[in-house]
């Protein structure tokens, strides 16, 4: 049983590629893992007449192609057509065996692709000291009550912060701060590429997983 590839508009110089896994995706139980926050849920934030809300974000570049699968998963990721082991001669491959290109990484489209990519990138962003418990957003929990909030959407991580606003404002650093720096450091020491033209610091008008926020008002 094999998958086949499709693309899916994303930008104007690249797509998303996508294996279609549906006939193995049928055949495999759904882990479970994945509990994701959601834009709509800030618009429980509210805000004394002193306070502004700012927010930072990182995004993973092809996060999904950084996710090295089990080398036992290989013949479950298979797609396309058999080749000739004759027509990959650099490969030094049986030339009268026939081999199926496969992916090595978590497959878009794999059924269990989110639960997989959002438990990696969690571990990796709580090895910094981020995401705890009582001031992650997570759609279906309470709204955490907290000054300092964060969100992982898969490749995703953003983080807010109620302040003062300027005139009143300690200057004294606030928790945001540090959180973005941690896992800043933990992306760099691990190798994971940020998206630098879709990261942003500290902004009060800012877009969260498709919902927009304006501090102002």
């Amino acid at each position: 049983i094999k998958g086949g590839l499709f693309c899916v508009p994303h930008k104007a110089e690249s797509d998303r590629l996508i294996n279609d896994r549906r006939p193995l995706n049928l055949r495999e139980r759904r882990l479970g893992w994945c509990e994701l926050p959601s834009g709509v849920m800030l618009c429980q934030l509210i805000l004394e007449d002193h306070q502004s809300i700012r927010a930072s974000g990182d995004d993973l570049s092809n996060y999904f192609y950084l996710i090295k699968h089990l080398d036992e998963w290989l013949p479950r990721n298979c797609f396309g057509r058999a080749i000739k082991g004759a027509k990959l001669v650099d490969l030094g491959l049986d030339p009268k065996v026939n081999y199926y290109p496969a992916f090595r990484v978590v497959c878009m489209g794999d059924t269990n692709g989110v639960d997989i990519a959002q438990a990696t990138h969690e571990g990796v962003l709580k090895a910094a000291g981020c995401l705890q418990p009582d001031k992650t957003l997570i759609y279906g929990h309470l709204f955490p009550p907290s000054n300092t909030l964060e969100g992982l959407y898969i490749d995703d991580h953003l983080v807010f912060q109620i302040v003062d606003k300027k005139p009143i404002r300690d200057r004294a650093p606030y928790e945001d701060e540090s959180l973005v720096q941690g896992s800043r450091k933990r992306y760099a020491e691990l190798g994971l590429p940020r998206s630098i033209k879709k990261a942003f610091d500290k902004e009060y008008c800012f877009k969260a997983w498709g919902t927009q926020v304006d501090s102002s008002s």
